[in-house]
């Protein structure tokens, strides 16, 4: 759990490079433990015999995983044709623009308008199901549209959002399963259960909303989980450039590395929108040839930066860089100090809250 949380959080991997890591480390410990007690309790001639038992355990543990899995991998596959579906038909995509529309563009109302969906799709669906439903349709609603918006939020936090207010649904009527078997054990009317149920659990429905505006009011280890949080107001992780100097800026980004660019131009409605886009940079000797590999062809009028074309499938266009838009601003990454020398301090500051509380323990205690 450590590691998975660590590559999500911290490095912010891929949810399934995430899942890999943690699940290679999980062999490891897996396999390895018993020989390492056997080598620390000083019993070193049974390592080979612990070594042996312990990849007989991970043979047994795929074995479980495997079963356990069939249930899983049912749920998946209903719930990937109910995607596959919706993806084909083009709905998928006209969620977002259905959100833009009533929202008018405004954060809060695009993140309860998502909510609401997700209540819609997760009603009757197993956790597994409803997970990837509402992470496959929703989250990529409030990403693209907070990006249009001026707000970049952590692919957790989106996930963390849709999948709370998903697994809502299960309380939600009229459908509400979590709600017609508490009435079954109760001997109560399921859709008076299900209301009294919905409307108990709307007390904490302003949690997810932390995950996307204030995660630092959790408080909890903070430091440990967003040590970038303080070292970039000591050192700024971005420098402004103007748009005009966009070649240059990215002749100094480093190849893997993004620019971070605040466009203005027209959404599919033709109403006038700003959003930031991460352009990832590829190699290439100059600046230029780092924008032509991107696939992105600009032109100068008068002071103005626009964008000429965006070559099909490359990353101007996976960014959602479009021709005549207009480059704003330009932040390109900066030299900084590793962001994880935070966890000195932050560690220091969790030692003294321990050693304090352990204070306040009665004698004897």
């Amino acid at each position: 759990m450590v590691v998975l949380v660590w590559a999500l959080m911290v490095d912010r991997l891929s949810s399934g490079l995430s899942a890999f890591w943690a699940t290679a480390f999980m062999v490891f410990i897996l396999v390895t433990q018993r020989a390492i007690l056997a080598m620390l309790r000083g019993t070193g001639g049974e390592v080979a015999v612990e070594m042996r038992a312990g990849v007989i355990d991970l043979r047994d543990g795929l074995v479980i995983g495997a079963r356990s899995m069939i249930g899983i991998g049912i749920a998946t596959a209903t719930a990937g044709i109910i995607v596959g579906a919706v993806s084909q038909t083009g709905v998928g995509s006209a969620f977002a623009d259905v959100v833009e529309v009533l929202s008018g563009g405004n954060i809060l109302a695009i993140l309860v308008l998502t909510a609401i969906l997700s209540l819609i799709l997760g009603m009757g669906l197993p956790t597994a199901a409803n997970y990837i439903v509402v992470s496959a349709l929703l989250a990529p609603v409030i990403v693209t549209l907070g990006q249009q918006n001026g707000l970049i939020v952590p692919l957790i936090a989106v996930h963390l959002f849709v999948f709370y207010f998903g697994i809502m649904a299960d309380v939600t009527p009229p459908v509400g399963l979590a709600s017609f078997a508490a009435a079954a054990v109760s001997g109560g009317d399921p859709i008076r259960t299900g209301v009294v149920a919905f409307f108990y659990s709307l007390r904490t429905a302003a949690l997810p909303f932390l995950f996307i505006f204030n995660t630092e009011l959790l408080l909890i280890a903070f430091t440990l989980f967003r040590p970038g949080f303080w070292m970039d107001m000591v050192f700024p992780p971005y420098q402004e450039a103007p748009p005009s100097e966009i070649a240059a800026a990215a002749e100094a980004t480093p190849a893997g590395d993004a620019l971070r660019l605040r466009v203005k131009g027209l959404n599919n409605l033709g109403d006038p929108i700003e959003f930031v886009a991460l352009l990832d940079m590829p190699e290439g000797a100059t600046g230029e040839d780092k924008l032509a590999a991107a696939g992105l062809t600009l032109r100068q009028e008068g002071e103005r930066t626009i964008i000429d074309d965006a070559a099909y499938d490359s990353a101007a266009q996976k960014a959602g860089l479009d021709w005549d838009q207009e480059i704003l601003r330009v932040l390109r990454p900066v030299d900084a100090p590793s962001k994880y020398w935070m966890f000195i301090p932050a560690l220091l500051l969790l030692a003294t809250v321990v050693a304090l509380q352990r204070r306040r323990q009665p004698r004897g205690a």
